[in-house]
């Protein structure tokens, strides 16, 4: 009878000749000495997943075997692919067990009170073939029925010195106290597991030889320190002890097949081989500082961090070491200070002494600049390449949601609970500071001016009879600065005008900077759809949509959004502006908007930390008047209450989501200072009285008290304001407001309400004069007084948006110079007479820059160019004798240029008269937009001269002749250049006479 063994297949072998045999903690033999040709070798056993991956393809039952081969020449194996064909001859051949030969099975005994370890019992009966002995559903060995201890008691082995402080303190401070027997068992047994692989793992420890001041041999200090008597976990329940016991496991299995290479590499690269060499959950039980450190030193000027060389692989695996269950918030919240901290590197020169180097720069923004995803060979399949900036910026994004910056996580560390707004007071960017003169506290780290919490994707515009303005409100990151990064507002107007022709439509850029932000600060966006292919508003772990109607996300991340977009083709702020009609009616729920409430003054209402009047809404609307705007705790308070009672008529429903929607743009409102969403804040406010006054009619009290009602009123009533205009204008002189009185009086309150907007500000007096002055015009035959107020209510059509004093000025400079309008819109034509003879011609035209105001005279004859048949008369003939040379062709003349010589009307080349010629300027005519109309070109011609200075011409220019020319630069509404030319015998600019309007290019 001989000693037998059980391995994992099931089979039992013979133990003979085989010496210190070792066993698994469930008993399978693990591993054992032999005599080999006279040399004493260790064997260890190696199943299918122990070799090389790239020999799992193919080689699988042929040259890739489990077994127990030699372990020295299988670690060779490892990093020498051609000793895979030798492994065959370094494989144990083992002999079966025979019947009644002897088991021997050493189990790890764990049992309370958990103060004895470490502990094997050791098991023994006759082999019987027949029977079973390896329950394969749970793995386990089958003891069988009868079979005890010997002894029974068990025998003690002594580990490491590590392992055992590991096993001691661990269970003094997560076994002992706890009073569940299960859970105690449950928890006692992983810990011995752990350290059992932490003995494991010190083993090779002491089999590396370590430089004086390597990283590796501080690596291996702090690691044993922090097994021995840190407390590495908080409380943990049985699955965080799993994960950390499987990612010591990764960690063993990668430092054990990767040893000859670590003992081989530089003492001072000894930490950078093995972290190269292990998983990200094996890195997961390195302590945070060695990690970083490592992050540290890859980043600098050693072209360590680069694809090629697996650098980028091994700052992602670093990162991602931090998102597994069993690493303390702690350490996920010391990362992101540490990626937040300026980086200064010692740089060695050719001299051999070393250079201090400030990069400005934190190690987020190195990292981020050197992991990429934007490589050629992605796009021509050159290398295997993945996008690893993608995964570096998700994986990061995943430790922030679980980190102190995420305002919704709730960080250990926390000694109060989530408020009502589901936020943790206490994590970063959630803090309170006191605002002077308020009982209301305001956040520390947000306002409206400097750095808005929400970017507010919207469209909004304009419609009337002429045309439509519409205007979309996008954003771009402007790059990152240290710890900052800059957002910038970006807008364009498109106005198309409600024309048939080409060219109707015109687009105007404005760009601004919105808001300066820390790069892990959380910033809240709405009317965003999310870029499906990004999924940056997927979890990264299970990518299933994160369930948040008001989205979270670090500014960090919104700058890779754009970055992404820009290397994917997408245009990111059309992505992002999709959804931008900023519609609240789900926005506006109050649950929906917890988030933006605490960031808002509003909190307070809520929270009742404001008194009723205090102010949460404030605005100056006008220089020199102050609150004329406001709303207050109370006011809102009062309007959450009644949002929260339901009441079945559909009438009053919709007067409480007109409420409803009101109460979400006030929230957003006071975290965002932008005109726009002011203006939503007044259109709401309109829509609520609108439900009101139907209410009224209906006969139907809606129940909310009138203080509040009046609140609303206060946005929306605009009669504060006029009344303020009423007491303006009865405070001029009576020589200055003989007819505006009566005029403002007779206007309908939204006409009084754009007139304080336009001239409440205007204090000069002779400005007032001017504009009660009484022009007269002849009108059908009749004279008609007009003053420039009457110009403003009723004859400006297409820019009322502007018109202001200036314009006003403008506008009836231009409108009563006759000579300049012709100019402008026909043109003006002479016949330069040759000898006397007024058939023979050569035409000269100037001006006429208005398509729809060129006439169109049909030709009769097959060369309308020939001499004599050019004449001009204003105004043309009426067609009724088709041979009279006074025939007209102005079509013609304006729009040719030295190229093209084909008729449109005729289809017939052109011939060419003696002496003159078809071109009637240098080079090609300018023209307003065929869509502008006749009206719209005079106005916009207005708000062009209205925005020069006079005194600050941009050309000057003087003739052989002595005139002078001033020539100024200036902008139509939608952007466009228009030149405006003066002329002058004087060189003072102040002194000529407007000559010409025209678009520079259009």
């Amino acid at each position: 009878m001989e000693q037998a063994a059980i391995l994992k297949s099931g089979e039992v072998i013979k133990l003979t000749g085989l010496l210190n045999p070792k066993y698994s903690i469930y008993g399978f033999l693990n591993s054992f000495e032999a005599n080999v040709n006279g040399v004493t070798k260790k064997f260890r056993e190696t199943v299918k997943e122990d070799f090389r991956d790239v020999d799992l393809v193919g080689q699988v039952d042929k040259d890739v075997v489990g077994g127990f081969y030699e372990e020295d020449f299988f670690l060779e194996y490892l990093i020498d692919k051609n000793k895979l064909y030798e492994l065959k001859h370094h494989k144990y051949p083992f002999k079966p067990a025979s019947v009644e030969d002897e088991i021997i099975v050493k189990k790890l005994k764990v049992v309370a009170p958990y103060t004895d370890f470490c502990k094997i019992e050791t098991y023994k009966w006759p082999h019987q073939p027949n029977i079973q002995i390896v329950d394969y559903g749970t793995w386990q060995i089958k003891i069988p029925t009868g079979v005890f201890p010997d002894p029974i008691e068990g025998v003690n082995v002594q580990l490491n010195n590590t392992a055992m402080q590991f096993y001691n303190h661990k269970i003094g401070l997560f076994v002992t106290p706890l009073t569940d027997v299960d859970d105690k068992q449950a928890k006692a047994f992983l810990i011995a597991k752990i350290a059992i692989q932490i003995n494991s793992i010190e083993n090779i420890f002491n089999s590396i030889e370590l430089g004086t001041s390597s990283d590796f041999g501080q690596y291996i200090n702090s690691q044993k320190s922090e097994w021995s008597n840190q407390p590495i976990f908080v409380s943990p329940t049985v699955k965080v002890l799993e994960d950390y016991m499987r990612n010591l496991t990764s960690f063993y299995e990668g430092f054990y097949a990767n040893q000859i290479s670590i003992k081989k590499a530089p003492k001072k690269e000894q930490f950078y081989w093995l972290a190269r060499c292990l998983s990200a959950e094996a890195l997961a039980t390195v302590p945070m500082n060695d990690k970083v450190d490592l992050l540290e030193n890859i980043s600098d000027y050693s072209h360590r961090l680069t694809e090629n060389n697996n650098g980028e692989q091994l700052a992602i695996k670093i990162i991602e070491s931090f998102t597994f269950s069993s690493v303390p918030a702690g350490d996920r919240n010391d990362l992101l200070d540490r990626l937040m901290k300026i980086q200064v590197y010692q740089v060695a020169n050719v001299y051999n002494q070393t250079n201090t180097v400030d990069t400005q720069q934190t190690l987020f923004e190195i990292l981020y600049s050197k992991i990429d995803d934007n490589r050629s060979g992605r796009y021509y399949n050159i290398f295997n390449t993945n996008d690893n900036r993608k995964k570096f910026v998700l994986t990061l994004y995943k430790i922030w949601k679980s980190s102190k910056y995420n305002p919704k996580y709730a960080d250990p560390s926390y000694t109060l609970g989530a408020n009502a707004f589901g936020l943790f007071p206490e994590s970063y960017y959630m803090k309170l500071i006191i605002d002077s003169g308020s009982s209301i506290e305001k956040t520390k780290y947000y306002n409206s001016e400097n750095s808005p919490a929400v970017l507010l994707y919207q469209s909004f515009g304009e419609l009337n009879d002429a045309f439509l303005s519409s205007t979309n409100i996008e954003y771009e990151i402007e790059g990152i600065k240290g710890r900052k990064i800059t957002i910038l507002e970006k807008g364009e107007t498109t106005i198309t005008t409600n024309s048939p022709k080409d060219n109707n439509q015109h687009k105007m850029p404005y760009s601004y900077v919105y808001g300066v932000y820390d790069l892990f600060q959380p910033i809240s966006i709405i009317g965003f759809k999310p870029d499906l292919d990004l999924i940056e508003f997927r979890n990264p772990k299970n990518d299933i949509n994160i369930d948040d109607p008001t989205s979270r996300i670090p500014v960090f991340f919104l700058y890779y959004m754009q970055d992404y977009s820009d290397l994917k083709k997408i245009d990111f702020a059309a992505m992002t502006a999709v959804e931008v009609a900023l519609n609240l009616t789900g926005v506006g729920e109050l649950s929906s908007l917890k988030y933006l409430n605490y960031l808002s003054k509003t909190r307070a209402v809520w929270t009742g930390a404001a008194t009723a009047s205090e102010t949460v809404l404030f605005w100056e609307a006008v220089s020199g008047v102050n609150g004329l705007i406001q709303f207050t705790a109370g006011n809102a308070l009062a309007i959450s209450s009644y949002i929260g009672n339901t009441n079945p008529d559909p009438d009053i429903q919709k007067f409480t989501q007109r409420l409803n929607t009101f109460l979400g743009i006030l929230t957003i409102s006071s975290l965002v200072s932008n005109p726009f969403i002011k203006k939503r804040l007044y259109g709401a406010a309109a829509d609520v009285l609108t439900q009101e006054r139907k209410l009224i009619t209906l006969g139907k009290p809606h129940g909310l008290d009138i203080d509040t009602m009046n609140a609303i009123r206060g946005i929306y009533d605009i009669d504060s304001l006029i009344d303020l205009m009423h007491l303006k204008l009865n405070n001029l002189p009576d020589y200055a407001r003989e007819t505006i009185i009566t005029k403002f009086n007779g206007f309908a309150k939204d006409e009084q309400f754009a007139f304080f907007n336009y001239f409440y500000n205007v204090q000069e007096e002779g400005k007032w004069i001017k504009m009660d002055f009484k022009h007269s015009r002849i009108v059908n035959g009749e004279t008609q007084f007009y003053t420039w107020v009457d110009v403003w209510q009723n004859e400006i059509q297409f820019l009322k948006n502007h018109r202001t004093y200036e314009f006003l000025e403008s506008f009836h400079i231009i409108r009563n110079d006759s000579n300049l309008l012709q100019h402008i819109h026909e043109g003006h034509f002479e016949i330069k007479l040759r000898g006397g003879n007024a058939v023979i011609g050569e035409p000269k035209i100037t001006g006429s820059h208005n398509l729809t105001a060129m006439r169109d005279t049909p030709v009769t004859v097959s060369n309308p160019l020939q001499k004599g048949e050019i004449y001009w008369v204003n105004p043309p003939p009426k067609y009724n004798n088709p041979n009279n040379v006074l025939n007209s062709y102005q079509q013609g003349k304006i729009q040719r240029n030295m190229s093209d010589l084909i008729d449109p009307h005729t289809g017939q080349y052109f011939v060419k008269g003696s002496g003159s010629s078809i071109a009637t300027k240098k080079g090609e005519n300018v023209y307003f937009p065929s869509s502008y109309s006749t009206a719209r070109i005079n106005e916009e011609m207005s708000y062009a001269l209205s925005k020069i200075d006079r005194l600050k011409p941009s050309k000057v220019e003087q003739n052989s002749l002595g005139q002078y020319s001033f020539t100024y630069f200036s902008k139509a509404t939608d952007n466009h250049t228009l030149e405006l030319v003066y002329l002058s015998n004087n060189s003072n600019p102040l002194l000529g006479k407007l000559q010409s309007i025209y678009p520079q290019t259009f």
